[in-house]
């Protein structure tokens, strides 16, 4: 009884280690077998090699991209498209990037929705040759892909990566950029509801006009201007609506491009290089759009179309208007209707009043900087108001030749509906239109420049 006892305790700690060390062989056979057989789904080509992807759906070919000189282009039928170079980016990042494992034994292809795939990719090389196919089938539990990869159509579990194919469609691959010039342009035509504006590029600074009036033309805001253009270079469509390969009148007519309400137009060297018309269906709240370059009718971003449906009065710069070469001015003259007119005079750097009461310099140099931050309001063409009278004047001149005239013409309102006089009408000399400033701004900086100080009065 007791050798029993003895020898059967020995036994079983036989059994035991040697339960142990076939579990440990069998386990690291699994892990060396499933490393065989798992591990990048495309092993044996490069992405360098790659110059051709056609995609089918249910065998039939849906589109293709297609590399030339570093640059993709997607083709769908008689439609050949650039590629967006970042969606192709990311296409071929994720699919060389995708982890494979080997499914040793299918029983059935049915039970992965591959006995008649209905979405198949191939591979070609520069000479259109066939380097690779690769067939994709159900989903498994844990959002992996089941896939049939080459001729021999091994089965694998691809990983989640791949699922972003059955999402990529011929228009998700177009590249939706609008504008693809490089470089400067020194013209831009707007036309608009009956409306023509020009914007001239001269010495790097931006003027406008109306109706390409080079001898009337207006300054304008560089930062509004530069604003103006970033939204044309970076123009982008919202989506793809329709092609229009035929060049047919009533497809243009269907989307309100035969008659658009806005045409911009981008010059270089009095050539124009680029044209896009843009129309709005206010019904369905879109808009359409059709560049020189494409047959595509797109649609626009609603934002996209309001920067670019500018007036010349939206960009116009108005905070330089009264800016004076105060360097050169040695005398101020300031008139109040019909009193005696004010003098200011430099001699020898001290200003002086009437030439003989010394006049504080910072009271001038806040006149000077005052008057350069007067923004205008409105533009107020003279031909549209009867000219008024003169209610004040400031003016500047050196060496008795005028520098710069400022008149007042009177206070009107802001807004129709009330008696708010809030607005000052200024007149320049040999202007063309009449600027309105903050009545209050002027008031205060006339005031500052007038009002005698405590020294000024004890002298």
């Amino acid at each position: 009884m007791k050798w029993f006892k003895k020898n059967g305790i020995l036994l079983s700690v036989f059994l035991i280690l040697g339960l142990f060390s076939f579990f440990e062989f069998q386990k690291t056979k699994t892990i060396a077998n499933k490393k065989q057989k798992s591990g990048k789904l495309f092993s044996n080509i490069s992405k360098r090699s790659i110059s051709g992807i056609n995609f089918y759906l249910q065998s039939q070919l849906d589109y293709k991209l297609t590399r030339k000189k570093k640059k993709w282009f997607v083709t769908k039928a008689n439609v050949q498209d650039k590629a967006d170079p970042v969606v192709t980016s990311i296409f071929l990042r994720q699919l060389f990037t995708t982890q494979k494992e080997k499914i040793t034994s299918p029983k059935n292809l049915v039970n992965y929705q591959l006995d008649s795939p209905k979405r198949k990719i191939v591979f070609y090389d520069a000479n259109n040759k066939k380097i690779q196919q690769l067939f994709l089938g159900a989903k498994s539990f844990d959002k992996r892909r089941f896939v049939l990869l080459g001729e021999k159509k091994d089965l694998f579990l691809a990983s989640s990566h791949l699922n972003f194919i059955t999402e990529k469609t011929f228009s998700l691959f177009r590249l939706k950029k609008l504008f693809f010039l490089k470089g400067s342009f020194d013209k831009i035509i707007i036309k608009k509801k009956g409306r023509r504006i020009v914007l001239y590029k001269k010495n790097n600074l931006w003027k406008g006009a109306l109706n390409s009036f080079k001898n009337n033309l207006i300054n304008l805001d560089e930062k509004k201007v530069d604003e103006f253009i970033s939204t044309i270079k970076h123009l982008e469509a919202k989506t793809f609506i329709k092609e229009n390969s035929k060049k047919s009148k009533k497809l243009l007519q269907q989307y309100k491009l035969l008659n658009p309400e806005l045409v911009l137009s981008v010059f270089l060297k009095a050539k124009k290089i680029w044209t896009i018309a843009i129309a709005q269906d206010r019904k369905k709240s879109l808009t359409y759009a059709k560049t020189s370059e494409r047959s595509t009718i797109y649609s626009l971003f609603k934002k996209d179309y309001k920067s670019l449906s500018v007036s010349l009065d939206n960009i116009r710069d108005r905070s330089s208007v009264f800016k004076i070469n105060t360097n050169s001015v040695d005398a101020i003259f300031y008139q109040r209707g019909k009193r005696k007119r004010s003098a200011w005079h430099l001699l020898k750097g001290q200003w002086f009043f009437s030439k003989q009461k010394p006049w504080e310099k910072k009271k001038v140099e806040h006149l000077f900087s005052s008057i350069a931050q007067l923004k205008v309001v409105k533009f107020i063409p003279k031909k549209t108001i009867k000219k008024p009278m003169v209610l004040e004047s400031l003016s500047f001149t050196s060496k008795n030749k005028p520098v710069a005239s400022i008149q007042v013409r009177g206070y009107i309102s802001s807004q129709k509906k009330n008696n708010l006089k809030d607005l000052v009408l200024l007149d320049l000399k040999n202007s063309q239109e009449y600027f309105t400033v903050s009545s209050l701004k002027w008031k205060a900086l006339t005031k500052a420049f007038l009002l005698k100080s405590k020294k000024q009065k004890k002298k």
